[in-house]
């Protein structure tokens, strides 16, 4: 939960950054909070990885209606963010032509719901699941780390070499990301299994820092090295900054903050369909707030918090079986 917690506001904050013109930030600090708020997309991964992998599944009737959710809602929400932004900035009258032309089923054009693309990964890996969790469920942690190196050779690194030189060999392992985000799933379920927490958060949190100012004043310095890797599936530097954030999150053994964190992660997956269609309607009818920084500030978190409330209602109604599809996943 607490991942996930962490994951849903780092995710809300590139959307709102985005949006927002970055809050007037200068170009170290946008490049900066890049390199912080992308770590919420790692970090889901990573927790699908430990709810996917940790024990071994199977097909079931169960399974299917679930898959089957996961396309009906992504597929309803993606209409519905693209019919509402064209219909207000652009004067779209037709509803039909939303679904005809900007839905996850017949084109894969998520469009202004651009958030969605996430879904595109996770659904088949969501099936893989079932096969590679028969592995992964009695798996060594040695055993976890020797395929996570294959992981890293045919992912990210294929990813990222590939940026650079044209090779067909590359290419097979290229044409999908799969891989990069499986590894993903495999850093997550292995640092859940460690026993070796305690001091050695302060070491990592240390680090954490480090990384991301490191890399993010390297790309600052040398845009046209670094401007090219700026995926998840090719970002090298997040895997780093990503564990060492799950490594820490796993640990937290507080109390205080439980009832908020856990309110947050089991609606952390609504919020994420729902955010960006509110986020919309928010920036056009108060278009007029986005001058002064105070403004933008509070706008952002009417945003956010309308997201959260409306995902907690709508978690209170029939409508919950497209949105609760996630949360014993995601």
């Amino acid at each position: 939960d607490l991942v996930k917690a962490i994951a849903i506001l780092f995710v809300v904050f590139t959307h709102l950054k985005e949006n927002m013109g970055y809050y007037g930030l200068p170009d170290y600090g946008v490049i900066t909070s890049y390199y912080i708020d992308r770590m919420g997309v790692p970090l889901f991964f990573m927790a699908s990885g430990v709810l996917l992998l940790g024990r071994e599944r199977f097909f079931s009737i169960k399974f299917s209606k679930r898959l089957l959710g996961i396309v009906i809602g992504v597929s309803i929400i993606s209409i519905l963010t693209n019919y509402i932004y064209y219909h207000l900035n652009d004067g779209l009258t037709s509803f039909f032509t939303s679904i005809e032309w900007n839905n996850t089923i017949t084109n894969n054009n998520t469009d202004k719901a651009y958030q969605l693309w996430y879904i595109f990964y996770y659904i088949p890996l969501l099936i893989l699941s079932i096969p590679l969790s028969s592995f992964t469920s009695k798996a060594t942690q040695g055993q976890f780390l020797t395929l996570s190196v294959v992981f890293f050779v045919i992912g990210p690194m294929a990813q990222y070499a590939s940026l650079y030189f044209v090779n067909p060999y590359i290419y097979v392992f290229t044409k999908t990301d799969i891989f990069s985000y499986l590894l993903y799933m495999f850093i997550g379920l292995y640092i859940h299994r460690l026993n070796s927490f305690g001091k050695a958060n302060v070491i990592a949190l240390l680090l954490l820092l480090i990384s991301v100012f490191f890399v993010s004043f390297f790309r600052w310095k040398l845009p046209f090295i670094f401007d090219k890797s700026i995926w998840y599936s090719s970002e090298i530097s997040l895997y780093i900054s990503s564990s060492l954030l799950f490594y820490i999150c796993s640990s937290y053994k507080g109390e205080r903050l439980f009832s908020t964190i856990n309110f947050l992660g089991v609606n952390s997956y609504s919020v994420y369909l729902l955010h960006v269609m509110i986020m919309y309607a928010f920036i056009y009818f108060y278009s007029s707030w986005l001058v002064w920084l105070p403004s933008k500030l509070f706008l952002s978190f009417l945003i956010f918090s309308s997201s959260l409330l409306v995902s907690y209602v709508l978690n209170k109604t029939p409508a919950r079986f497209l949105l609760k599809i996630g949360r014993a996943h995601v």
